[in-house]
């Protein structure tokens, strides 16, 4: 496994704070949800075997951190979501696999907001 340094975004913009502690010039701001991509990126050239991504809210509200673990990645995640806008089913649906993904079976209902 691997890890990387969070920085707050104010200590990647503060030039004494980032000389007194040996912060790089190279080093910029990535958010906790990228930190994490980066970090399964290295496992997956370093030949770990793929399992399932498991987070918070924090990566689960992030469009960006799921399409690059499912779409980028090709793995799959269990993610906690939480807030408004999101949509899902209140009720077992029938999916079907194309190629390598379940897919919503034909005449299935539409997604209803989430209720948290």
């Amino acid at each position: 496994m691997g890890g990387r340094l969070y920085l707050p975004e104010s200590w990647t913009q503060d030039r004494e704070r980032r000389a007194a502690v040996g912060i790089p010039e190279e080093v910029e701001f990535a958010t906790k949800p990228e930190l994490a991509v980066e970090i399964l990126r290295q496992t997956k050239r370093d030949g770990v075997p793929p399992a399932p991504v498991l987070g918070d809210g924090l990566y689960g509200n992030n469009a960006a951190f799921r399409t690059a673990v499912r779409v980028e990645l090709g793995m799959e995640f269990f993610l906690q979501v939480n807030g408004a806008g999101l949509k899902g089913w209140d009720h077992e649906i029938r999916t079907e696999v194309r190629r390598v993904r379940r897919h919503v079976g034909e005449g299935e209902p539409p997604l209803k907001p989430w209720r948290s």
